[in-house]
């Protein structure tokens, strides 16, 4: 190759600098109108989504404060109120005399006991209910395995529903 050749291969052509500009710039606003648009779009809402849930759990948080704060003043409002009514107790007690004093012991023992009673007997009739309905169920599956042969989707199916059946309360009588 002569000089005069590699002049041309290295020369500068504006007609090819044109075109390349405008190939570029036409690439640029393509780009900007169908690629970069859409993306700052979509990173914007989910900028806004991810606000809205820290605003969100902040209000949650100052809500929570605030029934802590309402609840802290219940609870001192009970405890100057029960500090009141032993003061008032105490009074009444001096004034009335041992035999008002044992009376209320007796009483409170009395009703204490009750309450006891009434907690174990309803302790005792929840468990007796859940034992009723958990033996319920186990027969149930139980009748299910035995009415026919049991492949393991099959088994897998009936462990799901029997577990289904424990989370809702309800037997098979919806399905």
């Amino acid at each position: 190759m002569s000089i005069g050749e590699y002049l041309q291969l290295i020369s500068i052509d504006p007609w090819h600098i044109a075109a390349s500009v405008l190939n570029l710039i036409i690439l640029f606003f393509i780009v900007k109108r169908f690629l970069y648009k859409p993306v700052v779009k979509i990173l914007n809402e989910r900028n806004q989504q991810v606000r809205d849930i820290y605003s969100d759990a902040e209000k949650a948080r100052a809500d929570a404060e605030h029934d802590k704060a309402e609840y802290s003043a219940a609870l001192a409002s009970a405890h100057e109120k029960s500090a009141e009514i032993v003061r008032a107790a105490s009074e009444e007690a001096r004034k009335s005399g041992e035999e008002i004093i044992a009376g209320a012991k007796t009483e409170a023992d009395r009703l204490r006991r009750k309450a006891d009673e009434d907690i174990a007997n309803e302790r005792r009739k929840a468990v007796s209910e859940l034992k009723g309905e958990i033996g319920s169920l186990s027969v149930e599956l139980a009748g299910k395995v035995i009415d026919r042969e049991i492949n393991p989707e099959d088994h897998k199916r009936l462990v799901d529903d029997f577990i289904d059946g424990l989370g809702d309360g309800n037997d098979d009588e919806s399905r």
